[in-house]
């Protein structure tokens, strides 16, 4: 399989005992890259015995332009299964456990998180979805809402009958 880079980040002293709560970040879209740099908005997670993580999935850039390619239009999923492969390795390799796992995305992020829970609800305690892209469908086909024609380079045209299918799986 395809091997899915990852910024983890938790307090000195952290056991990979599997009992860690886990905040896992995504977004994997316009090939927007998630730079895994200082961030003071997660240290008071930090303090309460959070890990932090961010999985830097395609539809991202983090690994150039073909990383991005792989995570749009037709192959979308990957994305999906991507940040769902991090989840599950964050539980395998004893960091945390379903039940003190929760995953984060906003916007196209948000997409990500109903995808990921609808496609593996085993993996998380709960999802933060904050302004979610949700009813692509809809929102594709209808050409007077600014900026969906846009997006087509992104989604597809779901007027397109493989991009309706597609988006509907």
């Amino acid at each position: 399989g395809t091997k899915i880079p990852m910024s983890i980040v938790y307090r000195k002293g952290l056991e990979k005992n599997g009992d860690n709560p886990t905040l896992l970040y995504g977004y994997g879209s316009y090939g927007y890259t998630i730079d895994p740099t200082f961030r003071l908005s997660i240290l008071p997670l930090l303090d309460r015995g959070f890990l932090y993580a961010i999985a830097h999935i395609r539809g991202g850039q983090i690994n150039g332009r073909a990383w991005y390619e792989d995570g749009k239009l037709l192959k979308k999923m990957n994305t999906f299964t991507d940040f769902n492969d991090c989840a599950q390795f964050l539980i395998d390799d004893g960091y945390t456990n379903p039940e003190k796992l929760f995953a984060m995305g906003g916007s196209a992020g948000g997409l990500l998180m109903g995808a990921c829970i609808n496609l593996r609800p085993d993996l998380y305690k709960g999802v933060i979805a904050a302004v979610p892209f949700v009813d692509v469908v809809t929102t594709m086909l209808d050409e007077s809402i600014p900026l969906t024609t846009g997006e087509f380079d992104e989604w597809g045209n779901p007027k397109d009958e493989k991009y309706y299918y597609y988006m509907l799986s």
